[in-house]
């Protein structure tokens, strides 16, 4: 199998597309078979990426220095040239690669495979008022009406057609299959669920509790309003011995730090920033208790790491957060985005029935050992072969 991965991130850069990209293509070229990448790359990561290019002879890159627009005409141009010789095309999102890579495909004529990990277009209604007035969740987006601005119509109307194009979908969890089914209108026969997997081999370290005096939240995540760590902080910050530790990276930084600054948070509640996979783990052993407040999940990598380190987890009930948790909570408690009065329950429940949730979380750690990358590239190679 010749096989060309387009994907809008690659490892330097940190996210789920360039991990997931990283890992099929060393899998599956381990297995015989010949790969590919197409990647985007900011001027910081050129570098790192051509010695791997000259390692690999595997990675080819269009640069982000191009404004939008010439730099997605580059990246229809290196579909063009590096399609010729693949047997097929796997896409990892639907708009920035997805977009270019269909109108390629018009010419090649390759079988079209596209991942899709989350919505673009409702995202994009999320930030366009500047992170500040709240818009529909991703359940309330749809049946989709063309109310929206001119742009985030026209990002459905192109996220819709290139799926439309795919000869194949794949998703990480059931809940997005239903999206693509009853929001983007497209066939049931044509999606597969592959659930993502994660190296379990790091993240399976007894996990230690805290120190007695305190109980310990930790939260990761993009700062992005979806996310509801405003709420979070607003709900820590009148608990007596809760401590609350958020990584991660986004817009809404300086907003959540102003707030701490400002109410005098500082020893209560911390923002750690972005930190290595290896430092997240650490933190969730130290960890007494793993939340997210998040109004939209595909499926999260960072609940399935919380439970390979036996570390007790309260999500929202948004994306695929209920398989993994369970409908009837079998392995951690499950609460409506946002519910300040329904989260603060769960933790104080938590924190004083520390027995009860140390059993759930024994549960979700064994469950989380399906989630293993052999049966992950199984399950892709005889989608992509089939």
């Amino acid at each position: 199998m010749n096989l060309l991965i387009c994907t809008g991130i690659y490892p330097p850069d940190i996210g789920g597309p360039a991990t997931y990209s990283k890992l099929i293509s060393e899998k599956l070229s381990q297995r015989g078979h010949s790969v590919r990448i197409l990647t985007y790359a900011p001027l910081s990561s050129r570098a790192e990426l051509r010695q791997s290019a000259e390692r690999s002879r595997g990675i080819s890159f269009v640069s982000k220095k191009f404004p939008a627009g010439i730099r997605h005409l580059a990246y229809f141009w290196q579909v063009l040239k590096l399609g010729r010789s693949a047997d097929i095309i796997y896409v990892q999102d639907s708009v920035s690669v997805g977009f270019p890579a269909a109108l390629a495909n018009l010419f090649l004529k390759k079988k079209f495979i596209l991942k899709v990990v989350g919505d673009y277009a409702w995202e994009q209604s999320r930030q366009i008022t500047n992170y500040e007035l709240p818009t529909a969740s991703l359940d309330d987006f749809y049946p989709f009406s063309k109310s929206h601005s001119f742009k985030i119509d026209l990002l459905y109307l192109i996220q819709n057609w290139v799926a439309r194009k795919a000869d194949k979908i794949i998703t990480p969890s059931f809940y997005l299959k239903k999206i693509l089914i009853d929001g983007w209108k497209i066939g049931e026969n044509k999606i597969k669920v592959i659930y993502n997997s994660f190296d379990i081999n790091q993240s399976i370290i007894n996990h230690q509790s805290s120190i007695i005096n305190s109980f310990k939240i930790l939260s990761v995540g993009r700062l992005v309003p979806w996310k509801g760590f405003d709420t979070l902080i607003d709900i820590v910050k009148d608990m007596p011995n809760v401590e609350l530790e958020i990584i991660g990276d986004g817009p809404m930084k300086e907003k959540l730090e102003s707030g701490i600054r400002n109410q005098e948070l500082g020893n209560k509640i911390k923002l750690m920033g972005r930190l290595g996979h290896e430092d997240v783990i650490k933190k969730m052993q130290e960890a007494d208790l793993f939340v997210l407040n998040t109004a939209y999940e595909g499926l999260s990598h960072v609940i399935l790491e919380a439970m390979a380190c036996g570390l007790p987890v309260a999500v929202s009930r948004a994306g695929g957060n209920t398989e993994l948790v369970g409908e009837n909570e079998e392995r951690g408690e499950l609460f409506e985005y946002n519910n300040k009065e329904r989260i603060k329950e769960k933790i104080i429940h938590m924190e004083n029935h520390r027995d009860i949730h140390m059993d759930k979380a024994k549960k979700a750690k064994e469950f989380v050992f399906g989630f293993n990358q052999e049966k992950m590239i199984n399950e892709l190679e005889n989608n992509l072969q089939r």
